[in-house]
């Protein structure tokens, strides 16, 4: 079938923001306090905000709440 709407969250303008119905920019890996994953390693890497986030963008949890 086809969407009726398509939301997406990311920090650059992608491709498939430019498909988009709406974009939702996030924060960036240095303007959020996060938690990193990886296949490769059996642990977690712990992230701290460098800076403030860029005009009106969130963390992925905040749009998500």
């Amino acid at each position: 079938g086809k969407l009726d709407l398509l939301v997406v969250l990311d920090f650059r303008m992608s491709t498939t923001c430019l498909s988009s119905d709406i974009v939702l920019p996030t924060a960036t890996w240095y303007d959020k306090d996060d938690l990193n994953t990886s296949d490769m390693h059996p642990f977690i890497h712990p992230l701290s905000a460098a800076v403030q986030p860029w005009w009106q963008s969130w963390s992925d949890w905040e749009i998500y709440k």
